[in-house]
């Protein structure tokens, strides 16, 4: 076998890993996806590869170190994979990295990065009208960091159009994303906007859309969970704790 083949049979094997562990991602199970997205990463790394599939496994490591609570190595490969979108021309594909690394500034306690990072995700996908069944979870993001610091006519407004972009786009996770953050809203009862019924409607509109589709967010869940425990309805609290579980 010449050398030239040899490099593309291990190529050919990278890719193989790469979508395993994305595979494994989606599935909920870490251990085995981080085995072979290291060895997809290691094999790219051999042969000199920075391409679209390289991004793709450095962005669902991140994931994999956030799911984990390693944020600092999640925060390093969310990078890359954003870096690499850019350079292979994927403009979409960077956007999403973008938002998660926005989530992992969040988690870190760097809400004023994290927040620029949402809005420069946001203005990726909007620069090219973007249909991406993610292309929502920037904005809403923001309008979520914007309702905790007290801005709740800017938060409605955002969470908003996120919701009706979502809906345009027929993406389910937008859609939940948005309906969580809304019913979070107008359950905060240092809002003006204060209204624990309308904020339950967009709770289980978000909750039924998931029964419907077959895929519930745990996002929901937990939110549904929260708002049943803040209004002391202990027994609908369980059973969402233990759904989402």
């Amino acid at each position: 076998m010449s050398e030239a083949e040899h490099a593309g049979l291990l190529s050919q094997l990278a890719r193989t890993l790469s979508a395993m562990g994305s595979a494994y991602v989606a599935d909920q199970r870490p251990k085995d996806g981080l085995t072979e997205l290291l060895v997809a990463l290691d094999l790219y790394k051999k042969l000199e590869i920075n391409d679209w599939y390289v991004a793709e496994t450095n962005l669902n490591l991140a994931i994999l170190h956030d799911l984990g609570h390693d944020h600092t190595q999640a925060i390093a490969y969310a990078q890359r994979s954003k870096d690499l979108f850019e350079v292979a021309g994927d403009i979409a594909e960077a956007a999403r990295a973008e938002n998660v690394l926005g989530v992992l500034f969040e988690k870190t306690g760097d809400l004023d990065r994290a927040l620029v990072t949402y809005q420069q995700a946001h203005a990726r996908f909007r620069h090219v009208r973007s249909t991406h069944t993610f292309a929502t979870l920037p904005l809403a993001n923001a309008a979520n960091l914007l309702r905790q610091r007290g801005d709740s006519a800017a938060a409605l407004e955002m969470l908003t159009e996120a919701l009706n972009q979502s809906i345009a786009n027929n993406s389910t996770a937008g859609q939940s994303q948005a309906n969580a953050f809304l019913g979070s809203l107008y359950d905060q009862e240092d809002s003006p906007l204060y209204d624990p019924q309308k904020a339950e409607t967009y709770l289980m509109e978000g909750y039924t859309l998931g029964l419907e589709r077959r895929t519930i967010s745990p996002l929901i869940l937990e939110h549904l969970a929260r708002y049943y425990e803040h209004h002391k309805d202990y027994e609908r609290a369980l059973r969402f704790i233990k759904e989402l579980y």
